[in-house]
């Protein structure tokens, strides 16, 4: 296995690419820009979600909280917010998909 020698460390070289440069850094401004505008994309259609749908995605998939914090926290049976999230990521998606059409 190829490798070459690189800030006092070995990095790893496909044997098939053993002798051209590293690849270049994937974060280049033109990548960094849409990564920009696809968050803005999707803030976007969060924003179009009725208030309870938009906060049932920001607690579950934003903050990570479990179905049973967020139970705690919106005063719901843990049944009730899982049909929440569940209503709440069918309806983004269709948000998604239509403005993807």
């Amino acid at each position: 296995m190829p490798s070459s020698a690189t800030n006092g460390g070995w990095r790893y070289r496909p044997e098939s690419n053993p002798h051209n440069p590293e690849p270049a850094d994937t974060r280049t401004p033109s990548r960094l820009l849409a990564q920009q505008e696809a968050v803005e994309r999707l803030l976007a259609r969060l924003e179009l979600m009725p208030d309870d749908y938009r906060e049932a995605i920001l607690l579950a998939k934003i903050q990570g909280l479990s179905t049973g914090e967020m139970a705690e926290q919106l005063g719901k049976s843990r049944e009730q917010v899982s049909l929440l999230v569940y209503r709440a990521v069918k309806r983004f998606r269709e948000l998604l998909d239509a403005a993807n059409t």
